[in-house]
């Protein structure tokens, strides 16, 4: 049987990796939200998927079916991710 959850290292750093293009100078995300220094993307998208799969993982839906559990994961991301950001700059 194919397990799903949790996510392989492999995944975890492609996630990372999309973060990271999300958060960079010149995205939408750092003209809507203000820029982070280019220094600062990789530790920041780590801390957000790290953040993100540990607050799934320990929850006691992480015996959810493979599609909700990802889905829960995926909204965790975009939460921490805009929790990071903070409120649109002006």
């Amino acid at each position: 049987m194919l397990s799903i959850w949790p996510p392989s290292q492999r995944t975890r750093d492609a996630v990372i990796y999309r973060l990271m293009d999300t958060l960079s100078p010149g995205s939408v995300v750092s003209k809507r939200y203000g820029a982070i220094s280019a220094a600062e993307v990789e530790d920041a998208a780590r801390l957000i998927e790290k953040e993100a799969f540990d607050t799934i993982h320990g929850s006691s839906d992480s015996t959810s079916p493979g599609v909700e559990i990802l889905q829960q994961y995926t909204n965790e991301i975009t939460r921490q991710l805009l929790e990071y950001v903070g409120p649109p700059s002006r």
